[in-house]
């Protein structure tokens, strides 16, 4: 486990659940009309995409070129940073080793619950969550078929508005349509905002609301 590394954060309130934990290595299990040997020939292993501890939250879209590129949360600068990495059909990996850096923070901070769509180039948009301005905002991030991250250093801001909001969805259109659990009005409300292949933001500052009823909508 990476040192300095927060196991825990505080989360105000309802947060969505993780949807895997793995706590030693991240693999890659893809099912398919693939021939028998196109991936490991070891038929006790999987395709490794990190080694490294403190994986969390991953995330998996097609590449569009029957690969896939897969997004998660590790731990290996001291805070849980945003990760990546592109397989191809046959199983070989085609970024940097152990997954390239989408976002990186400086603070020892607990990021979460990243979301992964393809970008229809062999490349991907991911939108996160992290508390850079002290509440959980969204964020998003083009990386493209060779691994290059496209927009603006540290994404580009989907959602800052007053306090927390969790990603939940995201959907290719050309860009991205993304929808998030916002807790600006006190309670859980869904709004989405629409980004454009260049990272730019096209609807109403800090999004569309959706729903605002009463309650909780999840």
């Amino acid at each position: 486990m990476s040192a300095g590394c927060p196991t825990a954060r505080n989360i105000k309130r309802f947060a969505p659940p993780i949807h895997l934990i793995w706590p030693f290595f991240t693999f890659l299990i893809v099912f398919s009309s693939l021939p028998v040997g196109a991936w490991t020939a070891d038929t006790n292993s999987n395709t490794a995409i990190s080694n490294f501890n403190d994986l969390l939250a991953h995330q998996i879209t097609g590449d569009g070129n029957g690969g896939v590129i897969v997004a998660w949360t590790d731990c290996r600068s001291g805070a849980h940073g945003i990760y990546a990495q592109r397989v191809d059909a046959g199983g070989k990996i085609l970024w940097a080793t152990n997954g390239v850096a989408v976002y990186t923070p400086d603070g020892a901070e607990w990021y979460l619950y990243p979301e992964i769509t393809g970008d229809g180039a062999g490349g991907a948009i991911i939108a996160w969550s992290d508390l850079r301005s002290g509440d959980d905002d969204t964020y998003a991030q083009r990386v493209d078929g060779n691994g290059n991250v496209l927009w603006t250093a540290d994404g580009v801001a989907i959602s800052s508005a007053e306090d927390d909001q969790y990603p939940r969805k995201i959907v290719s259109d050309g860009g991205a349509i993304i929808a998030w659990l916002d807790w600006r009005n006190g309670n859980d409300d869904i709004y989405a905002q629409r980004v454009d292949a260049d990272g730019n933001v096209l609807w109403t500052t800090d999004g569309v609301a959706i729903c605002t009823a009463e309650g909780r909508q999840d």
